[in-house]
């Protein structure tokens, strides 16, 4: 059925973008939970499966018992709902867009092979992996905003936005290692001449095993603190931690030859 976006969840939040993609012209199916709940009841299209119905803003939904009452309701320009709380008739219906807004903060089964296009509302979605896009639900001037475009390997590798460089940083865990890196003695008492850095990498520069080569060329060693990857669009993309130790000129060789090697290097402490 073209133009068919299926909604996981009608309550007051989910309604506002069920409403604006009405009023773009798609056809809505939203699945419901048997005993729904929501806060603003009064424009909920969540409401329809007690009484059979409900309109907001001039545009009805009709709670249907069976996928053939779908074209009938279409027709009438009204929103279809159903009580299926797992998803079943996605698979019969193969939407074009599936859109996760139950708001549970967690995901409930949603999945990227649903449709072509998968989007998830507010947080417990991971961009790329549960879900195509995820969208900000908190109240707020950046509320539905989309913050940063781009593949999902850009944006991770390379954030441009501070709302972006925030959640990555909260996303892969580098923000509570470093405050655990901060209290280590080996880092609180860091040697002279020797460096805390962190080095970020993507694709082919994660396949070179920089740090023995720059052991090799420069006899600087390498002190691995915290070390993580993910494998982002079929690309793997990782950052770490290092304490790096040897000669002062050895160590500056040490860095070209790493931004070289196309790794991302930020000194974090210099030993005094």
């Amino acid at each position: 059925m073209n133009n068919l976006v299926v909604v996981r969840g009608g309550g007051d939040i989910a309604t506002g973008t069920i409403y604006k993609l009405a009023r773009c012209g798609f056809h809505i199916l939203v699945l419901e939970i048997e005993h729904p709940s929501a806060i603003r009841r009064n424009v909920a299209y969540s409401e329809a499966v007690y009484d059979g119905h409900k309109e907001v803003e001039g545009i009805e939904c009709v709670l249907i018992h069976s996928l053939n009452e779908l074209e009938s309701v279409f027709k009438e320009n009204k929103i279809a709902m159903m009580v299926d709380p797992e998803g079943s008739s996605i698979d019969i219906l193969k939407p074009e867009i599936v859109i996760d807004a139950i708001l549970a903060k967690k995901n409930m089964g949603t999945s990227r092979n649903m449709a072509p296009i998968t989007i998830g509302l507010g947080p417990g979605f991971n961009a790329g992996k549960d879900v195509d896009i995820v969208i900000e639900t908190m109240r707020g001037h950046r509320l539905g905003r989309l913050i940063e475009e781009g593949s999902v390997l850009d944006i991770f590798s390379n954030p441009k936005e501070p709302l972006t460089q925030e959640f990555i940083k909260t996303a892969t865990g580098i923000e509570d290692a470093l405050v655990k890196i901060e209290k280590q003695a080996i880092v609180q008492n860091l040697p002279k001449d020797d460096l805390l850095v962190q080095l970020k990498y993507a694709g082919t520069s994660t396949d070179e095993p920089i740090l023995n080569q720059i052991y090799k060329q420069f006899e600087v060693t390498a002190n691995i603190l915290y070390g993580n990857i993910e494998i982002l669009d079929d690309t793997p993309v990782g950052e770490m931690i290092v304490v790096l130790s040897g000669e002062a000129f050895a160590l500056a060789g040490a860095q070209e030859a790493i931004v070289a090697a196309g790794i991302e290097l930020t000194v974090l402490k210099r030993g005094a």
